[in-house]
This record gives structure tokens, C-alpha cells and sequence, in this order.
């Protein structure tokens, strides 16, 4: 679950450009709406806390296969570390 997330994120901090080619088949519609949809749940839930360089190596390590620098257990208790405050910052809003 954890890679998930993780291989979605990557679509969060993808760069738009002017110059970007138009989205022409189906698959690149739908991986578009998926990254923006996502970009703006990141924005929404105000995750300023991500550093993109980090944010974006992590989620490409998950893209690449390559082995992670934590591991699942560290993954999941950061994740729900994560959410808990999350949830209170909701409370207090």
C-alpha cells in the first residue's frame, strides 16, 4: 500500500509546461486526471511539509523498483503519524 502511494505521489509534482504536447490518447488523459486529481488532494490537505526533491526521489525509487532507504514499518508508522495530525488540524479548523 505504502509503494502505492508512493508511485501516485510522483504524479503530484509533475511540472506542467505550455510547451507540453496535448494529451492524445486515453492512457494520458487518464494518467493526467489522476495526477492533477491528486495534486489537488496534496493542496487541499495543505501538505506543505513535503520537500519535492525528497518527495519526488522517493516516489521515483518506488517507480524504478529500486530498493527504499526505510522501511515498510517506517513507511506505515510515518504515514499514520502523518494522518493523525492531519485529522487534528481538521478538528481546529
Amino acid at each position: 500500500m505504502v509503494r502505492s502511494i508512493l508511485a501516485i505521489a510522483l504524479l503530484a509534482t509533475a511540472g506542467y509546461s505550455a510547451d507540453a504536447p496535448a494529451l492524445k490518447t486515453q492512457k494520458e488523459k487518464t494518467s493526467y486526471a489522476i495526477g492533477s486529481g491528486y495534486r489537488q488532494h496534496v493542496y487541499q490537505d495543505s501538505l506543505s511539509i513535503l520537500t519535492s526533491n525528497t518527495f519526488l526521489r522517493g516516489a521515483g525509487d518506488v517507480l524504478e523498483q529500486k530498493s527504499l532507504l526505510l522501511t515498510d514499518q517506517e513507511l506505515r508508522d510515518i504515514l499514520t503519524g502523518l494522518q493523525k495530525d492531519m485529522a487534528q488540524n481538521r478538528k481546529r479548523e
